[in-house]
This record gives structure tokens, C-alpha cells and sequence, in this order.
């Protein structure tokens, strides 16, 4: 009898252990307005606007956020940062944010956009963007997939804050800038800059708003780097890797300046910094 007991307590155990489900899909309609915290269980979030973040939001592990634009109004779906706000996932868990049609996380949603039929595009959604804001955001442990300018950190004004934003251990992949930045200089370090048209997209209007990279990985983007109305101060994207031992592709009328024998990532204009670089790719995970 007591054995007979045991074996249905462990069949029990097992069929209820099975049943458990996530509660999501969650659709995501309204700007956050107050404080709110996103899911894995609650996952995937389905975005089909730019979503104005103006109350803190936070992220946990494991949760997948996805973007469907609205075609009634021709609005690239995107979160609009605009409080403070926090992706920190981990290396088993790690936070995504990818298109509709992005089944690979997150189960298949694809039944929420026609433009899916086609499969899953680059530059599907618009991104994670900060503009003319002093809020604090710090994304680590995320995967970014499929985005216009996977992460944008904008200011046109001097008076702002321009340190804001922490990037880590993060990869953004098939975008068309991974991460494009206006006279800001967050934090970038330990990511993976993959697939992209431009791996770091860089304007500068003010000589001290200068960004820095480092201990990251740019391969097989179009172009490693681009930076338009250059500032005083060169972009300094020393002590990373570039695909190659031998360094990114850089051609110079300088033999100083000179790399035209990198096999690694492209760098098709002058103010960038990339020497040292590392000789092999960094853990990133």
C-alpha cells in the first residue's frame, strides 16, 4: 500500500510539473506609465507601436520581447526610453528583443503579421532608443535581432546627460545599425555586433561626446564603423576584434594609418581609433 502510494505521489509530482505553462502571449497596447516589470513567464510581449517608456521598466531574465509594426498608421513598433529602464538578463537566461515574424524565441507568432509569409527581414522594427533624455538605462545579456538601429542613444542638446545608457554582453545581429549613437557616450563593452549594415554608427557635433568600444566583436557587417560630421577627437574603438587576427580592413593614403591587409570587419573613413586590437575573440557570454 505505502509503495502504491509513493508511485502516485511521483505520478502526481510529474503530470504537474508537465502542465505548467507560460501565461503569455501579452500584448502590449499603452505607453508604461507606471513602474512595471516584463516576464519571462508573462512572454512573448507582442509590441505593434513605439511604446513611450515613461515610468520605470524592468526586464527579467528570460524575457522575449517582440515587434510587429502597425501598418494601419505606418509606425515602427519600438520602445521609446524615456524613464529609467533595465534588460538584465543572464548568460542562461538572456533577455530578446526580435521581429514578429521571429519564431526562433519565444514560440511561433507569426500569425500576428501577414508581412511574416515571407519570413522574418532585417530592419523589421525600429529599436530601443533613448532621445533627449537624462534617463538611466542599462541593457546586459540581451539578444537583439532584426531591428532598423538595434539600440539609438540620441542628444542634440549640451546641457543633457550623454553617460546614460550601459551596454553589455549583449549581441545585436541583422539590424541596420546595431547601435547607432548622437553626441552621447554610453558604455559599451563585451558585445557582438553581427550581420548588421553598420556595426557602431556614429554622429558627432560636439568635440567632447566621443564614445569608446571595447572587448567586442564586429564581424561580417557591411561596415564595422561609420562616423559622420566627425569631432575633434577620433572614435576609439581600440583593443577589439575584428573577425581577423590580422585586424579590420582600413586603406590609407598614411602608411601610419594604413591596414589594407586586414581580413577583418571594414573601416571606411578616417577617426577611428583601432590600434592595438585583441588577437582573438573575447568571451562575451
Amino acid at each position: 500500500l505505502v509503495a502504491t502510494m509513493l508511485c502516485a505521489l511521483v505520478v502526481f509530482l510529474f503530470v504537474t510539473e508537465t502542465v505548467v505553462q507560460a501565461a503569455g502571449p501579452t500584448v502590449i497596447t499603452a505607453d508604461i506609465a507606471t513602474p512595471t516589470t516584463w516576464t519571462k513567464e508573462n512572454s512573448p510581449y507582442i509590441v505593434s507601436n513605439s511604446i513611450a517608456v515613461n515610468a520605470m521598466l524592468t526586464l527579467e531574465p528570460g524575457t522575449v520581447v517582440k515587434f510587429n509594426n502597425n501598418a494601419t498608421n505606418n509606425t515602427q513598433a519600438g520602445l521609446v526610453i524615456k524613464s529609467d529602464f533595465s534588460a538584465v538578463g543572464t548568460t542562461e537566461e538572456k533577455i530578446v528583443f526580435t521581429s514578429i515574424c521571429d519564431s526562433s524565441y519565444g514560440g511561433d507568432t507569426t500569425s500576428y503579421s501577414s508581412r511574416c509569409q515571407s519570413g522574418p527581414l532585417n530592419s523589421e522594427w525600429g529599436g530601443v532608443s533613448l532621445y533627449n533624455t537624462s534617463a538611466h538605462a542599462i541593457i546586459e545579456h540581451a539578444l537583439i535581432f532584426r531591428a532598423n538601429r538595434g539600440i539609438s542613444y540620441q542628444t542634440t542638446l549640451s546641457n543633457l546627460p550623454h553617460r546614460e545608457l550601459s551596454v553589455k554582453h549583449t549581441d545585436i545581429r541583422q539590424c541596420n545599425a546595431a547601435i547607432y549613437l548622437r553626441n552621447t557616450m554610453p558604455t559599451l563593452s563585451f558585445n557582438t555586433l553581427e550581420g548588421n549594415t553598420y556595426g557602431l554608427e556614429v554622429v558627432t557635433n560636439f568635440s567632447n561626446r566621443v564614445p569608446v568600444i571595447r572587448d567586442s566583436v564586429f564581424l561580417h557587417n557591411g561596415v564595422a564603423i561609420k562616423v559622420n560630421y566627425p569631432g575633434a577627437t577620433d572614435v576609439d574603438a581600440r583593443f577589439n576584434w575584428w573577425g581577423d587576427a590580422t585586424g579590420p580592413y582600413f586603406q590609407s593614403s598614411d602608411p601610419v594609418l594604413d591596414n589594407s591587409d586586414g581580413l577583418g570587419d571594414r573601416i571606411i573613413q578616417d577617426w577611428v581609433k583601432f590600434r592595438p586590437w585583441l588577437g582573438g575573440e573575447p568571451d562575451n557570454s
